[in-house]
């Protein structure tokens, strides 16, 4: 199981997460699950975690490539992407 597939566990294991959105995390072992689930905030979560991921693994390689250390830092560019992807998820 990959670091994402427990981020996303974690996540939708969160007990307010549960109780407020009627997920059940014993459906789901990985991120792909999520993915492919019914429920919408399930699937909101996982292309959040998936996106994010993509993201920060680009800026990571593109930090490699310029000679640069540090954190990884997104701009609120990035995230528009991640925001409508997950709204159009939402409103369906």
């Amino acid at each position: 199981m990959s670091k994402v597939d427990n981020i996303f566990l974690k996540i939708i294991s969160d007990e307010r997460l549960i109780s407020t959105f009627d997920i059940v995390p014993s459906k789901y072992r990985s991120l792909d699950d999520g993915k492919r689930a019914l429920n919408p905030y399930v699937k909101a979560i996982a292309e959040i975690v998936d996106q994010l991921n993509k993201k920060i693994s680009v800026a990571k390689s593109d930090m490699r490539i310029r000679n640069k250390v540090g954190p990884v830092v997104l701009d609120e560019v990035d995230f528009q992407p991640i925001y409508k992807k997950v709204l159009s998820i939402l409103s369906k």
